[in-house]
């Protein structure tokens, strides 16, 4: 009887090893395919820092490359105190219907930046603005609305109903 029982002992033993096994297994499964959807509803979802339209700080290229995806032109403003041009760029994002990013850099923050743009542009004066869409335009000094707007609407990838 005791060689039965420790038969049976290890019949139940094994059996309870493959059911923590199985049990592994598709906890495993569960964690991928959970995963896989996550990622696919982040995709779909643009993160915050995404939804963003006035930055403070240069951006990088690839954060650029997502605006320029989406038909959305990248103006980039470097100055040293706030300006008209700046307030008025500030107001197009909504004017664009959020088809514009502004990013403003104070020149006394990014030295480095400012020494390698100042190649590209005619003059010294500030403010130096770069609009970024198709192409790219370089703008010295204070700017009107109408032309910056002109500028801008110039840059896009398709046609955006604001600007016909």
């Amino acid at each position: 009887m005791t060689a039965c029982a420790t038969v049976n002992c290890l019949q139940g033993y094994e059996m309870k090893k493959n059911q923590k096994k199985q049990l592994i297994a598709v906890f495993i499964l569960l964690m991928f395919g959970g995963s896989t959807i996550a990622f696919a509803v982040m995709s779909i979802f643009p993160s915050e820092s995404q939804q963003k339209y006035i930055f403070d700080e240069p951006l990088i290229e690839s954060d650029e490359a997502f605006f320029f995806k989406q038909n959305i032109i990248v103006a980039r403003v470097y100055y040293q105190e706030p300006t008209d041009t700046i307030v008025m760029l500030n107001d197009m994002i909504n004017e664009l219907n959020q088809k514009m990013v502004l990013e403003r850099i104070q020149i006394e923050a990014y030295p480095e930046i400012y020494e390698y743009m100042k190649d590209h542009f005619e003059s010294d004066e500030l403010p130096m603005i770069l609009l970024r869409g198709q192409t790219e335009i370089y703008l010295n000094g204070e700017q009107t609305h109408d032309d910056l707007l002109e500028d801008i609407c110039s840059l896009y990838f398709e046609p955006i109903e604001e600007c016909l």
